[in-house]
Parts: structure tokens; C-alpha cells; sequence
């Protein structure tokens, strides 16, 4: 009778403690685990948060003991350039594009007269080459007044590896209804932009819908603290120094958000709006294919998914109509210059003579 007991009393524990673990470690669970230590960090409850995906390669350097390594390109040049807005109170996330190649101002670089003197200029994936993530912090603020306040910065091989741990958490991952099935097949079509009708406007506006199916699928599991932290750590391990959020981030920024019944469906997409135009480059003497700025379409996207006002701004995550202001139709290139090697992609549609609109 004691053994019977006995055997009744340990199968009860045993089933308590099957329970607990069903519970601490399912990823279906829906409530968000409850922190032991308060947040450490100093992100306050309104922030952004810049992704850079970048075009540096592997390339072989003899070491001076005569051994061949691989080593990534010390310098290169930012191909995405997100930043993610969040606002914990409202439960509110909205992304926002920068297109690589849009002309701005770059502090210690650039000796434009105004803002319009774009042979002057230069490409903001350019800030990234020459200063990283530092100088493009300072463009971005500059250009745009938005403040960045945490960074990530990813490149062809990182991406890949850190994917790959996500991979397994995500259930029919899709691109434009193309089925993503491998960390590799990601980065190739992220990366890739010939097979899209506005090549880079497109490979900007697919990082944004990529992130937002990531984070959709994500989402149930991430509310589960133990397999959020082992995610998070793997991916930590694989960008070390390429970015300053930490794990106390992470859980603050999750926790809250599931705290608001924040729903990853209801996240806002932008990419800002430009014209794209052939365009003599005085710092490099040399015609490339650049971004135009549409300066009064640009304001009001920032103001609207980034500073949160009231106002109407297009998302141009799909071809919409927009004034054409007069300082895009001027000439940008010398005379003669022949074009016949740039490509400029214009936006669809055509050009009203009258209204001046695409």
C-alpha cells in the first residue's frame, strides 16, 4: 500500500512538472512571460530602430605567416536601409524605406548649395562606405530629422546564418507568392532585383514586407521568453559588434508590445518617394543612375509613419501618382554626356505636361 502511494505521489509530480514544461516551452503560448528584473536599458517608450543590410564580400588575404584566409571587405556599401519605428504606449510599429541610391547630404563629404544642387549630392548607401554606421545615424538625422536610437546591421553571410536559426519557427514564408524554403533561398531573393519591375525600388520594398511576414510568424513564439532568449542568443552570436541592441531590449520591446495586443498584421509600410534620373556626380566625375528626393511627398511620409501625425502620405509600396516637382525635369549632366550605359528606371505612368503629374 505505501509502494502504491508512492508510485501515485511521484506520478503526480512527474505530471506537475510535465505540465510546467508544456507550458514554460510551447510556442503556442499566447501570454507573454513575466520578467524577474526589471528593464536595465535606456530605450524609453517611443524609438527607432535602423536595419542595414550591406554588400560586403569575402575575400582571401595572405596573413604575414604566409596563411590564406577569408576575410570580409572591410568597406561597403549599404543595399537596404530600413528603420523601424516603435511606440510601446500605443502598441504601434510602423517601417519605413530609404532607397539606396536617393541623393542627400553627407557631413564632411558633400558641399551642396541647397538641396536641389544634386551634382553636389551623394547616395546615401554611400554614408555607410565611408563612415558606417555612425555617419549614417548622422545622415539620416540630418536629412530627415529622425533620431536613431539602436542599430542592425547584417551582411550577405550573416544574414544567411542568422535566418537560418529563425527558419525552423516559420511556417509558410512568403515574398510576393514566392515560397521561401531555405535560409539561402532568402538572402538570393532579397538580394536579387533584376527579376522585380523596379529593380532596387523593389528590393527596398521587399526588405519591409519581408520583415513584416517574419515578424507575423514569429510573433506567437516570440512571446515565449525561454525560446525567445535562445533565438535571440544565436542570432547575438552570429552579429556580435554589428549592432547595440541587447537581450534586455529585446524582452522590453516584446513584452510590451504583447502587453498593448500588439498584432504584426497592423504594421504600416513606407518607402520613401523619388524620381530616378541620370545624374552628374561632381565628387566622382562621372554620370550614375541616381534617386531624386520628391522633398513635399518625403515630409509627409516621415511625419506620418515616423513622428505619428495626422496627416495623409502615401506608402509607395506599390506605384502611385505624385506631383512632379519642377527641379526633377532639369538636366543633370553635362552636355553630351552619353547615357546609353545608365539605366533609369521611372516610376509608371505618364507625365501630364500641365499638371506636372506621374
Amino acid at each position: 500500500m505505501r509502494r502504491l502511494l508512492l508510485l501515485i505521489s511521484l506520478s503526480l509530480c512527474l505530471l506537475l512538472l510535465a505540465f510546467y514544461l508544456f507550458r514554460s516551452l510551447s510556442p503556442f503560448r499566447l501570454t507573454p512571460a513575466k520578467r524577474t528584473l526589471p528593464y536595465q536599458g535606456d530605450l524609453g517608450e517611443v524609438f527607432n530602430i535602423l536595419v542595414i543590410a550591406h554588400d560586403a564580400r569575402m575575400i582571401k588575404r595572405e596573413l604575414p605567416n604566409g596563411k590564406v584566409v577569408n576575410l570580409l571587405e572591410e568597406r561597403s556599401r549599404s543595399d537596404i536601409i530600413d528603420i523601424i519605428h516603435i511606440n510601446l504606449n500605443k502598441g504601434l510599429v510602423n517601417m519605413v524605406n530609404i532607397p539606396r541610391d536617393m541623393l542627400i547630404s553627407i557631413p564632411g563629404y558633400t558641399r551642396a548649395e541647397s538641396d536641389t544642387d544634386f551634382c553636389n549630392l551623394d547616395k546615401i548607401n554611400h554614408s555607410y562606405f565611408f563612415g558606417k554606421e555612425k555617419l549614417l545615424k548622422e545622415v539620416i538625422l540630418k536629412n530627415f530629422k529622425v533620431p536613431i536610437h539602436r542599430y542592425l546591421t547584417l551582411n550577405l553571410y550573416s544574414f544567411q546564418e542568422a535566418f537560418s536559426f529563425l527558419f525552423p519557427y516559420l511556417k509558410d514564408i512568403t515574398l510576393r507568392d514566392r515560397t521561401i524554403k531555405s535560409a539561402e533561398e532568402a538572402r538570393k531573393l532579397l538580394r536579387s532585383r533584376k527579376i522585380w519591375r523596379h529593380d532596387d525600388i523593389d528590393r527596398g520594398r521587399n526588405s519591409l514586407i519581408f520583415i513584416k511576414e517574419v515578424w507575423e510568424n514569429l510573433w506567437p513564439v516570440a512571446k515565449n521568453e525561454m525560446i525567445r532568449e535562445e533565438i535571440a542568443r544565436n542570432v547575438m552570436k552570429v552579429i556580435r559588434n554589428d549592432t547595440d541592441l541587447t537581450l534586455d531590449d529585446i524582452n522590453y520591446i516584446i513584452e510590451n508590445l504583447a502587453q498593448r495586443n500588439f498584432n504584426p498584421k497592423e504594421i504600416g509600410l513606407s518607402t520613401l518617394i523619388g524620381y530616378q534620373a541620370p545624374v552628374y556626380l561632381n565628387r566622382y566625375k562621372e554620370v550614375l543612375s541616381c534617386y531624386l528626393p520628391i522633398y513635399s511627398e518625403i515630409e509627409k511620409q516621415i511625419a506620418h509613419f515616423i513622428f505619428e501625425e495626422e496627416r495623409e502620405a502615401k506608402s509607395y509600396m506599390e506605384d502611385e501618382p505624385f506631383s512632379l516637382p519642377a527641379y526633377v525635369l532639369r538636366n543633370y549632366c553635362p552636355v553630351g554626356t552619353q547615357l546609353d550605359s545608365i539605366k533609369v528606371d521611372l516610376p509608371a505612368g505618364r507625365l501630364n505636361a500641365q499638371t506636372q503629374e506621374f
